[in-house]
């Protein structure tokens, strides 16, 4: 799959490396010790939780486009022939992405959610020169905490099947989606003419 095909995974996989490093220091753990679980709260087959004790879940649980740039205009490039090649306007998506914690002692998932929101407190905004990780077309993402009230967590949690744990909800902004396929290309102009009438 082309790397501009998985600008989803390209932006998760950049905030978890990101989160993975702040917690490695701030928990002082080994370099190859991994905290994040990036995936499904729930195993599709026995119903149970899908990642281990002591661990953060990192889970996609909404998205939806950000309509306020549905009309940007069509990209367009030249192509080696000279060709104008026209190509429809990326979709910016809203990612809504929920951390859990699930540990054997309950102070400790407290602790670690706390060390999430310090995260994007310190790390508001994801571009090239803060996340080396993080790379074309995604150019910057910016993460804002939900406010939810017990309506929506209650529906939240439900749809998920699983009992509540100490949690918090991003919206991470603008995640871009495109093919690269060309709708269709015209000749470059060789030449403008100009017609007039005459008397």
């Amino acid at each position: 799959m082309k790397a501009n095909l998985i600008m989803i995974e390209i932006a998760l996989h950049s905030i978890k490396q990101e989160l993975e490093t702040y917690l490695r220091v701030k928990l002082d753990l080994a370099p190859s010790e991994q905290k994040i679980h990036l995936g499904p709260l729930v195993d599709g087959g026995g119903g149970g939780l899908s990642f281990n004790r002591n661990l953060l879940a990192m889970t996609l649980v909404h998205m939806q486009e950000e309509r306020l740039l549905k009309n940007a205009p069509p990209a367009t490039r030249v192509m080696p022939s000279g060709a104008i090649a026209h190509r429809p306007p990326d979709i910016k998506l809203i990612l809504y992405l929920m951390f859990s914690a699930n540990c054997a002692n309950y102070s400790e998932s407290l602790k670690l959610i706390s060390l999430v929101v310090a995260f994007f407190q310190m790390k508001g905004a994801f571009d090239a020169s803060n996340t080396p990780s993080l790379t074309e077309p995604v150019e910057r993402l910016s993460a804002d905490m939900m406010s939810m009230d017990f309506e929506q967590l209650n529906l939240l949690w439900g749809t998920l099947g699983t009992s509540y744990l100490p949690s918090v909800v991003y919206q991470i902004r603008l995640v871009p989606v495109r093919d690269d396929a060309d709708k269709g290309e015209r000749p470059p102009v060789k030449q403008i003419g100009m017609t007039g009438g005459g008397r």
